[in-house]
């Protein structure tokens, strides 16, 4: 073992001792335990007891990644109660992602590809929020073409799409891939783009390319809002210059996800689905955000039920993303 790996055994074995008894709970009771959760329990010790002894659940996580789109919605469906949920698909992915196992990579990379759709469906904000970190994390150094098929791919659900590209991206910044490498993809992918009906991508993939910070990059992002080919009401010249001003470890840690991995089992236990006592806190209607009254529009609109990501159309309905309406007045 090198040092890194000999502190990494160590923690484990520190871990296991806080945990006691319950670190030593039989595999089968864990995945259990993970499978289906109960609204507002926190699943942090089951979490606890897989990252110490993670060579022993890594195989099963595996198998779990290995499910198809219709094989996760059965087990969805199954929950016994509206009180339970199925996890252990979405705990599979930030695990396997945290220890960066490079055999995550390609059955990740097929269930998306299988069903964009379905995939943004099942996997919910983890789409906008982390997968590009997860796929970056996991990816084992193989031919991108699989992936780059799910970017070119002009019927793919657009947010897969981004992700997906984004993910490349961190590749670069995670050393895993060359930069000018990952620049000139992009710049290809660009002209392609520029013949899509539909702006949905080229909107995303505007701000893709503002995150290089590239000032070659900039007078083709700045063509595209002049000639109204990105939707303005989600991307802005202001937005553009916000990022290209932005301190390169901000931006850094907004892609790679590198704090959020260190602190998963704090991070997933804020999600809502632990923080609240019953379903009902987590409905989210809305035909209750419609007014006949323009001066409702752009009012802070304050979350009680799903978390909305952070880089979805505010729910307002301002036309602007989440981070640069509610979610700012909200922190502020």
């Amino acid at each position: 073992m090198d040092k890194a790996e000999d502190k990494a055994e160590l923690g484990r074995q520190q871990l296991l001792e806080l945990l006691g008894e319950a670190g030593a709970r039989p595999a089968d009771e864990v995945i259990a335990d993970l499978a289906y959760r109960e609204i507002g329990v926190l699943p942090s010790v089951p979490l606890a007891v897989v990252i110490a002894r993670a060579d022993e659940f890594k195989d099963r996580l595996l198998a779990e990644l290995a499910l198809d789109a219709d094989q996760i919605e059965a087990r969805m469906l199954a929950a016994r109660d509206d009180r339970h949920a199925y996890f252990l698909h979405t705990f599979a992915l930030y695990l396997l992602a945290l220890w960066e196992d490079p055999r995550a990579f390609a059955p990740l990379v097929g269930y998306l590809a299988a069903d964009t759709e379905a995939a943004f469906d099942q996997l919910d904000d983890i789409v906008t929020e982390d997968l590009h970190a997860i796929l970056a994390r996991v990816y084992d150094g193989s031919d991108l073409g699989p992936l780059k098929a799910i970017i070119e791919a002009e019927t793919a659900d657009p947010y897969v799409r981004s992700a997906c590209l984004q993910s490349v991206q961190v590749m670069a910044r995670l050393g895993k891939l060359p930069q000018a490498e990952v620049v000139a993809y992009f710049e290809a992918l660009a002209e392609r783009l520029e013949s899509e009906a539909d702006s949905a991508f080229r909107t995303l993939f505007a701000l893709d390319l503002a995150y290089f910070q590239d000032d070659r990059l900039r007078p083709l992002i700045e063509r595209w809002l002049s000639e109204g080919l990105v939707d303005e009401d989600y991307v802005s010249t202001e937005e553009i210059d916000d990022i290209y001003r932005s301190d390169y470890a901000d931006l850094n840690e907004e892609l790679t996800r590198r704090e959020r991995f260190d602190g998963l089992i704090d991070y997933l236990g804020e999600w809502a689905w632990f923080t609240v006592s019953d379903p009902s806190e987590l409905e989210w209607n809305p035909d209750e955000l419609e007014s006949d009254s323009a001066d409702e529009i752009g009012q802070p609109f304050v979350r009680d039920g799903r978390k909305i990501g952070r880089n979805e159309p505010c729910p307002c309905g301002s036309g602007k993303k989440y981070k640069k309406c509610c979610l700012d007045q909200q922190i502020e």
